[in-house]
């Protein structure tokens, strides 16, 4: 679908600023926005919970793409977008070995094979 948008100046201007903030082209900025805010709309008869925006200071400034970019570019790192939790490997398994047990095995993969036993326990 192709939308005309007749904007006024100042609107204009703001939604030029943030392609610029998020490094978007200004038509996929729009479309972002778009749906950003639709998915932040929730259907009949439910409730979402409110994002706080600026909540988590280190993603501030960050480039922000659309769902489209995210999708191509998990696919270029060869990134799975859901994960199959059933192939996940399963070790150690909790509730077949003690805390002692989990603890000797998680201090074995810490050891370095050439300090000679004399590695700092966790």
């Amino acid at each position: 679908m192709t939308v005309v948008l007749d904007l006024p100046p100042e609107l204009e201007r703001q939604l030029e600023a943030e392609a610029l903030r998020r490094r978007q082209a200004l038509p996929d900025c729009a479309r972002t926005l778009i749906e950003e805010r639709l998915a932040a709309t929730p259907a009949a008869g439910q409730t979402i919970t409110p994002v706080l925006h600026g909540a988590v200071g280190e993603y501030e400034g960050l480039p922000r793409g659309s769902v489209r970019e995210l999708v191509a570019l998990a696919a270029s790192q060869g990134a799975p977008l859901c994960i199959d939790w059933d192939r996940l490997p399963t070790d150690p398994a909790p509730d077949e070995e003690t805390g002692d047990e989990f603890l000797a095995w998680l201090r074995e993969g810490r050891r370095d094979p050439d300090d000679n036993g004399r590695s700092g326990e966790p």
